[in-house]
């Protein structure tokens, strides 16, 4: 299995930590918003799916240096989704 490559967006000035562009999945809008306000408020770019579909779609056109999805979703599952962009 070979690694992923690691990447990230931007820097922040010297000695700050990096800024990541990520992807948040999940089908719960309450999760979404709660993860999406404390990664801004860390400096990240933050970019929201409602579905495994979704997300994927989004992923595989503008690759995120992260993803953070739920496991448990209607649809394609958290885990699906991995495999789906593993592939790709």
């Amino acid at each position: 299995m070979a690694a992923m490559p690691f990447r990230m967006t931007e820097w922040k000035a010297e000695g700050e930590n990096p800024v990541a562009r990520v992807l948040v999945i999940d089908d719960s809008p309450s999760v979404r918003a709660l993860l999406t306000e404390r990664l801004s408020a860390q400096g990240h770019v933050v970019e929201e799916a409602a579905t495994g579909e979704s997300g994927a779609e989004q992923a595989i056109a503008s690759p995120p240096d992260v993803i953070v999805t739920d496991l448990v979703m209607a649809g394609l599952s958290g885990v699906q989704l991995c495999r789906l962009l593993r592939n790709e």
